[in-house]
């Protein structure tokens, strides 16, 4: 049997359905889990950093997010020309997860999302002492991966997930389709410059772009 697709006429409710109740851009959540350990919270607090940093400080933070990008990943293939005469297969022997994602933040007056990230690579390269790094000659010894290593999650919703439930009980419904995409093993592997100017005043934004081993996605209805 031939495949063919499918041509007939569609009612409006099937196109109200589809095509005109697209998923848009502007609802997503963030998460941030720093490394897991007392030292980075000790170290992120200590010589001025961010004194007042506290796991409930993380809501605040993630809220500052502008912008970001669901993750993607691809397909590595291998081409076989000797199973079929004149044909060309592509066999696939690896899936390859992107480099890194990039997450856009708007800065705070205190300076509070700079200076978590900022600490966080600081953590890293055990910059413990700032005074030591003004030397020209100054070195750095890495921690290990398990030591630094955080995760994050982006949660796409649908602006009907805040949709009151009727007239008599406003609590909003929580309930809905969401998409979760998950970040294995990540940390932040390097922060753009921002740039300052007198001219044409808007938000300063800090870009933070993140490494990770893998995502997982996940679909969530309830």
């Amino acid at each position: 049997m031939s495949l063919q697709a499918n041509i007939s006429p569609k009612p409006i409710s099937a196109l109200k359905n589809t095509i005109l109740s697209p998923s848009l851009t502007s609802h997503f959540a963030v998460k941030i889990v720093p490394p897991a350990n007392d030292s980075f919270t000790k170290f992120i607090t200590a010589e001025g950093r961010f004194k007042n940093f506290n796991l409930s400080k993380l809501d605040e933070l993630t809220l500052l997010c502008s912008d970001a990008a669901l993750p993607g990943s691809s397909l590595f293939t291998h081409e076989v020309t000797n199973d079929y005469p004149g044909v060309t297969e592509k066999m696939v022997y690896r899936r390859q997860y992107d480099d890194y994602s990039s997450f856009n933040f708007y800065v705070d007056l205190n300076y509070e999302i700079v200076e978590f990230f900022e600490s966080w690579i600081n953590y890293i390269v055990n910059e413990n002492d700032r005074t030591k790094y003004e030397n020209y000659s100054a070195s750095y010894r890495m921690k290990f991966r398990e030591d630094y290593a955080g995760s994050m999650a982006i949660t796409k919703f649908e602006r009907s997930m805040g949709a009151v439930i009727n007239t008599q009980n406003t609590t909003p419904s929580l309930s809905g389709p969401r998409v979760n995409y998950q970040f294995i093993q990540a940390f932040p592997i390097s922060i753009d410059p921002m740039p300052v100017s007198y001219e044409n005043t808007t938000v300063l934004k800090c870009n933070v772009n993140f490494t990770y081993l893998r995502y997982i996605r996940e679909r969530l209805t309830k």
